[in-house]
């Protein structure tokens, strides 16, 4: 029997940059970020029956310079505290923001269920 080995590259996604004179370096989104971040925004958003947003809460402004935060450290390693990022413009945060969702592979849209995909052998509708 053979066995099938597929390369995977695991080392973490960065992006550094400057702003002014200070240097920084945007990591993708750890496990506890990421988690922090989904329930950020399950508690800001409300869904109604049809699964899509009836209600937005307070707070889902604050959902993008916090996931920002958890990811986004000086050239000396150290967290950026919320405060600071906050301080930035809007542009900046928003260009981050972006960023970090695509190296981290964070998707706000649930991907939809295929039956294909999700073969366990173990059917419920048989």
């Amino acid at each position: 029997m053979t066995e099938d080995t597929i390369s995977l590259d695991l080392s973490p996604r960065e992006i550094t940059f400057s702003m002014g004179d200070k240097d920084y370096i945007l990591r993708e989104a750890s496990g506890d970020a990421a988690i922090a971040y989904q329930n950020a925004l399950i508690k800001a958003v409300r869904p109604g029956p049809d699964g899509k947003a009836t209600q937005i809460n307070t707070g889902l402004s604050a959902i993008e310079p916090m996931l920002v935060s958890k990811c986004l450290f000086d050239s000396e390693g150290k967290p950026v505290k919320q405060e600071t990022i906050r301080s930035w413009p809007s542009r900046i945060q928003k260009e981050l923001y972006k960023k970090v969702k695509e190296i981290s592979e964070l998707d706000e849209k649930p991907e939809e269920d295929d039956d294909d995909d999700n073969d366990d052998g173990d059917s419920k509708n048989e």
